[in-house]
């Protein structure tokens, strides 16, 4: 499974409530709960490019993005990822 940073998982799941998307869709998404800069944004889009959570297509000088894990399967195995945890930690 892919380990995702809570910043990753943020920009993922933004993405994941519409896409294919390009980076300006994603940024707008995550503006009115984050204060992050463009930037920040497109270093996030570029870890899971390489992690293999997303993949990208260039069209002209965007580049559109989508998911290539199901939100739903994600969510699932780390709901079992943490219930694994904290069965070893009692």
């Amino acid at each position: 499974m892919i380990e995702l940073s809570k910043a990753e998982f943020e920009v993922l799941d933004a993405l994941w409530i519409s896409y294919p998307a390009n980076a300006s869709q994603i940024i707008e998404r995550l503006s009115d709960d984050k204060q992050w800069h463009e930037k920040t944004i497109k270093t996030l889009l570029g870890r899971l490019v390489k992690k293999g959570a997303l993949s990208f297509e260039k069209e002209g000088r965007q580049y559109i993005y989508t998911p290539c894990i199901n939100r739903a399967d994600y969510t699932q195995k780390e709901s079992q990822n943490f219930i694994e945890r904290f069965l070893v930690a009692v």
